[in-house]
């Protein structure tokens, strides 16, 4: 058992400080800031994380809660950067609380690969989603706070995911590669009519449960494959009016 008081003075938690331990629980006091890479890597027992909501954290590094067995997790407003992996394959994982004036702007690579979240509410601060939610088997319903800043949906964010209905935020330009990959139970997904997005990238879409799409008048470019084997699609919505200037290869092959 590890007991740190809550009025500790404590303002990081070291490198493979707990690495492979028992503990079961671990109470982050309020002045740690940063909770550094595979701080608690692979503790199989740890289920319980308590962080107060007047935590100063600021940082959680590559691993930090990888292979852990926590349920759930709260994410104070001071926290900006989630790095790639940092609770990575956490697969009882279920519940992820950010505060709606999170000053989060970074969730890395797989930083939450393979846990059983069911839904996400992602904060307006967030500006860079990297593969972060990638193989995330149970995450239905994705939801971004008003006035979100996110300019694109990067590689592989959500692919592999069980979301049913998504609405792209105005403010995203591009969808890039595998982002909604392997989504085959993506039926609906929504874009505004004030969308800011130009462009769909490489297998964007490909083996996903798109059933109809309708695409914005500044839509660009279309990626290869971008589409690909998306079996129950049966309506592609082009306006007249659209401004696209590069379609590419097998976009729509094996759909429909």
């Amino acid at each position: 058992e590890v007991q740190i008081k809550e009025d500790s003075k404590l303002q990081k938690i070291g490198k493979k400080a707990f690495s492979r331990t028992l503990i079961k629980s671990i109470l982050i006091p309020q002045h740690v800031k940063s909770i550094e890479k595979e701080a608690f890597y692979k503790c199989k027992n740890l289920t319980e994380v308590i962080i107060p909501e007047n935590s100063e954290l600021s940082i959680i590094k590559e691993h930090a809660f990888a292979y852990t067995s926590i349920k759930s997790i709260f994410l104070p407003c001071q926290l900006e950067t989630i790095e790639k992996e940092a609770i990575y394959y956490c697969s009882k994982l279920e519940q992820v609380e950010i505060q709606s004036n999170s000053k989060l702007k970074t969730i890395g690579p797989d930083a939450f690969y393979d846990s059983s979240i069911e839904s996400i509410v992602i904060p307006s601060s967030v500006t860079n989603l990297n593969k972060s939610f990638r193989n995330c088997k149970k995450l239905k319903n994705v939801e971004f706070a008003p006035y979100t800043k996110l300019d694109k949906i990067a590689n592989y964010s959500f692919c592999n995911t069980a979301i049913n209905t998504f609405s792209l935020p105005a403010s995203v330009q591009i969808i890039e590669n595998n982002a909604f990959r392997s989504c085959n139970k993506l039926c609906r997904f929504e874009i505004p009519e004030n969308t800011k997005l130009q462009q769909i990238q490489d297998c964007a879409f490909s083996h996903s449960g798109l059933e109809t799409i309708s695409l914005p008048v500044h839509l660009k470019f279309i990626g290869d494959s971008a589409f690909y084997e998306c079996k129950n699609l049966v309506s592609v919505d082009f306006p007249e009016n659209i401004e696209l200037e590069s379609i590419g290869t097998r976009v729509f092959s094996k759909s429909g």
